[in-house]
């Protein structure tokens, strides 16, 4: 095809930033640094290789990803403990920060929330910057290795892929199946690992990680979260990924409480206060309301399991029993139940119930 006469010029066109972050609000690192001075470690968790932990930290507290043998990457990801449908959102996190990030930056929420779920305090890697392959560590662009892009790449079958050892923990963890917990398993940060995008074809690379044992990535918890880590079977990932060729070892998970008082002025950021087009038209549950949520099958049925692994049993001020008025008929004719849930709603419900009664 034979280009415009303007073609240059187009391309000349100079590029604007899509999420100026001027207005961003900047955590205190000169108090988090304060508060790392006087850090008591309180747990720990060994993640084989491999394989897949989860681990909680509450908020205010900090936790460390340190390589402890030889050099491995980790796919990481975060819920908040009470809510697994509020998760790190990558995309948002790129958006925001970049395709890479380090100290002094956050990994933000899924909506509706979207606020920081943990900050970064400490960063053992930050001297690598960008190289001249346009390669640096800690990336939000890569999704995880997984089985079905390996199955659709290679035909074969490997269940030791991050995706399947994240579902494996999350399941264990949570007392839910395989099935009720994939769909929270989500894009991760992929710690210690060293990517970027061609410069002539665009395509995601790696390379073999940087991270040597003694490194770590540290991270300041602004809300309760639950954690996964995944210690990726692709090693440092020099090579290939999706099979038991690389070398691989395992990763430390440590949480630290801070001593008290030292993060005296510390605000946690509320959820961001907005409503999206559809159709809810800015109504939420309000505190102390007493709400009914039907749940029809065949859609509802695994939400409604997972539901009440979202809501938590504070939220519960009782479940009525399904009786034969529960049940309707379809067009087809044929009986689908309904179970209506009755709940009364505590402020720290609310928000909870009002995302889980659109399911």
């Amino acid at each position: 095809m034979t280009p415009p006469h303007d073609a240059d010029a187009r391309r000349a066109v100079a590029p604007v930033i899509c999420y100026p972050v001027e207005t961003l609000p900047v955590p205190d690192m000169a108090l988090y640094g304060r508060a790392r001075e006087t850090l008591t470690k309180v747990d720990e968790v060994t993640v084989a290789p491999r394989d897949a932990s989860c681990f909680t930290v509450p908020a205010g507290h900090f936790f460390r990803i340190t390589s402890v043998e030889g050099p491995q990457v980790g796919d990481l990801n975060l819920w908040a403990q009470d809510d697994l449908s509020e998760r790190f959102y990558s995309g948002k996190t790129r958006a925001l920060h970049g395709t890479h990030i380090t100290t002094g930056q956050r990994m933000w929420s899924s909506f509706p929330t979207l606020r920081p779920m943990a900050t970064l305090t400490h960063d053992t890697l930050d001297w690598y910057g960008m190289d001249a392959f346009g390669g640096s560590v800690h990336d939000v662009i890569g999704t995880r290795c997984d089985p079905y892009t390996n199955q659709l790449l290679s035909g074969g079958q490997y269940h030791h892929c991050c995706h399947s050892n994240l579902i494996r923990a999350l399941a264990d963890h949570q007392g839910m199946s395989y099935a009720e917990a994939e769909p929270f398993v989500h894009d991760v940060l992929n710690v210690f690992m060293c990517t970027g995008f061609t410069r002539d074809t665009g395509q995601y690379f790696m390379k073999a990680s940087p991270v040597r044992p003694g490194d770590y990535l540290e991270f300041f918890a602004e809300i309760d979260l639950l954690g996964a880590l995944s210690a990726c079977p692709g090693g440092d990932c020099s090579a290939k990924h999706s099979s038991d060729v690389a070398a691989c070892y395992p990763l430390l998970v440590e949480v630290f409480a801070p001593a008290k008082g030292a993060l005296d002025g510390c605000k946690a950021r509320p959820p961001t206060a907005t409503t999206a087009a559809t159709g809810a038209k800015g109504s939420r549950i309000a505190p102390g309301q007493t709400f009914q949520m039907d749940i029809n099958p065949p859609r509802s049925v695994r939400r409604g399991i997972i539901a009440h692994q979202l809501l938590g049993k504070a939220a519960f001020s009782a479940i009525s029993t399904i009786s034969p008025k529960d049940f309707s008929r379809s067009s087809a004719g044929s009986a689908s139940p309904v179970c209506r849930w009755s709940l009364t709603v505590s402020t720290a419900s609310a928000r909870r119930l009002w995302r889980a009664a659109r399911v």
